[in-house]
């Protein structure tokens, strides 16, 4: 029996959680039955080398628009060179544009991923999802909350979904660490509460809830620490909101950390004040 060939197709390769759960999982697949690939469709992404480097081959096929007639053709071609047996897309614009290049290059296997809620889909997203429903295969979902809040939103019937949990080594997660020796690690104060929270800096994380929330805190006699771990477009605007309400002092951001175990070690109250979440 031959190999197939699967191709998963995504926006871009930054450090975020989707990216870097395909950067897990996608090396760990059985060489001997499938060949794996990437592409995408806007941009590479600091993720990008890490994954070649892991051994899965990765290339830019970027779209000018969601349904650009040439840029869909383009990744059409592309699919049918590499003899596409299934074409795996993730998150919305890969989910559309993935699936209709697919279904032009003749791919057997159209998979969509949702990995939220879609909030950020308006009415014209969901009547594109249920019209790509009937030609493609069942789209798979992280929670079956995702799939109840798409099937509400698209009209999309349930059996047309399936729910395919994120895979996680927690291993690394249970080791013991030693909390100063790691806060000294970062330059994070030893005897003082340390308020993290780790992600993106996007407005779907909702950081300045956070923000101002810690700004009430201000005044306790032992004082916290805002520890904010993460990259993205909404870096400046949060610093500046942290100057904004006198927390310079008290807040410390660090850069996107591969070492995630070591990170969480040095956190007393982890916060998440995402508008969504999968």
């Amino acid at each position: 029996m031959r190999k197939l060939n699967v191709v998963h197709i995504i926006g871009a390769m930054p450090v975020g959680g989707v990216e870097r759960n395909l950067l897990r999982i996608l090396p760990m697949m059985d060489r001997n039955k499938f060949n794996i690939s990437m592409v995408c469709i806007r941009e590479l992404g600091d993720l990008a080398e890490p994954l070649e480097k892991a051994g899965i081959p990765v290339v830019l096929k970027f779209m000018k628009s969601r349904y650009h007639p040439e840029s869909l053709w383009s990744l059409a071609k592309h699919l049918k060179e590499v003899k596409a047996d299934i074409v795996h897309c993730h998150m919305r614009r890969a989910n559309t544009s993935g699936r209709i290049a697919a279904m032009l290059a003749g791919v057997p296997i159209r998979i969509a991923h949702e990995r939220d809620q879609g909030l950020g889909k308006n009415t014209r997203h969901y009547l594109v999802d249920r019209i790509l429903s009937y030609f493609n295969s069942p789209t798979l979902a992280v929670t079956q909350g995702c799939i109840d809040y798409n099937v509400k939103r698209s009209h999309i019937s349930p059996n047309k979904f399936r729910v395919l949990y994120n895979g996680l080594d927690i291993e690394p997660f249970l080791k013991e660490q030693n909390k100063d020796e790691e806060k000294k690690k970062y330059n994070i104060p030893i005897n003082r509460p340390i308020i993290g929270c780790v992600g993106r800096l996007h407005q779907i994380k909702n950081i300045p809830l956070l923000i101002k929330a810690f700004a009430k805190l201000k005044d306790l006699e032992s004082k916290p620490v805002l520890l904010i771990v993460g990259e993205g477009k909404e870096e400046s605007s949060l610093r500046e909101l942290v100057e904004k309400l006198g927390l310079s002092d008290d807040t410390i951001f660090l850069p996107w950390q591969y070492d995630l175990p070591s990170i969480y070690a040095t956190i007393d109250v982890f916060v998440l004040t995402s508008k969504s979440e999968g």
